[in-house]
């Protein structure tokens, strides 16, 4: 974990120091459309729990573990503003169980996912720095789990970030994000999850 960390700050360092210039025309910002894509490469915390059905002692299940983080995203961007895209998501942690049979159950968790979602670029308007924040949220249909729990289920995240303009349409930068996962699972009953990530992010729109 702080082999990849280390390798995140270096990567955002290379772009923050190959950082091009704003993409003027006629001294006007250009509102460009057209092909979107990101790659995100990160590590992530990830927290599972649930309660076992049909029992009344020692009934929690808990997994705590941390790994990597990996999305691709394509789709269309809306005049430099508002991309809207369909992507999938790759994750992969090892850690620590809780509860009920803790010793027999996988210390390691899995989830793979595709979804829709939307990044917005509030400020590209401006001449500041600030022109390269954005948020992003998506929607994911999961399967996997960890710990001994889940195995369909869906996701909500949120995500934010800064970017640096690397090329004339490619950019680099840093986010963080999170997500509330809740799963299907039939033997279990309040089933959920939750995770955080940084990530190396690289976006051309």
């Amino acid at each position: 974990m702080k082999k990849l960390f280390i390798l995140l700050i270096s990567l955002i360092a290379f772009a923050a120091a190959e950082e091009q210039p704003l993409p003027y025309q006629n001294g006007v910002i250009q509102s460009r459309s057209g092909f979107y894509f990101d790659l995100t490469l990160g590590g992530v915390l990830r927290h599972f729990e649930a309660e076992r059905l049909y029992t009344f002692d020692n009934s929690y299940l808990g997994y705590t573990g941390k790994g990597m983080h990996v999305s691709t995203r394509f789709g269309g961007i809306i005049k430099g503003i508002v991309a809207i895209y369909g992507g999938s998501e790759f994750e992969y942690t090892s850690g620590k169980t809780s509860g009920w049979d803790k010793d027999r159950r996988k210390n390691k968790s899995f989830l793979f996912g595709i979804g829709p979602g939307v990044t917005v670029f509030p400020f590209y308007k401006s001449s500041e720095d600030i022109r390269n924040l954005y948020i992003g949220s998506t929607f994911n249909v999961l399967v996997g789990g960890g710990g001994g729990i889940g195995l369909l289920g869906a996701n909500f995240e949120l995500e934010a970030g800064f970017l640096w303009n690397t090329s004339n349409r490619y950019y680099t930068g840093v986010a963080i994000g999170g997500d509330f996962y809740g799963t299907g699972d039939v033997d279990y009953d309040h089933a959920k999850g939750n995770a955080i990530w940084i990530a190396f992010k690289v976006i051309r729109k």
